[in-house]
């Protein structure tokens, strides 16, 4: 399923412990971001902050 080694461990340890992985890889994630792996959601720390916003979690105070 994912071609670079070097990853697996990663990812596998993140599906086990984490509900999100966050990455700049982005050239080693391509096909899961945006997507999930199992239970475990898969985003660059943008796309992150862009669910946080849109799910009410984060919030811009502005003053």
């Amino acid at each position: 399923m994912f071609g670079v080694a070097k990853d697996r461990p990663v990812l596998f340890t993140a599906a086990a412990w984490a509900d999100v992985l966050l990455t700049l890889g982005t050239a080693d994630f391509i096909a899961l971001l945006g997507n999930r792996f199992y239970a475990l959601h898969v985003l660059t720390p943008g796309m992150f902050l862009e669910w946080q916003r849109a799910t009410g979690v984060l919030r811009i105070s502005r003053g």
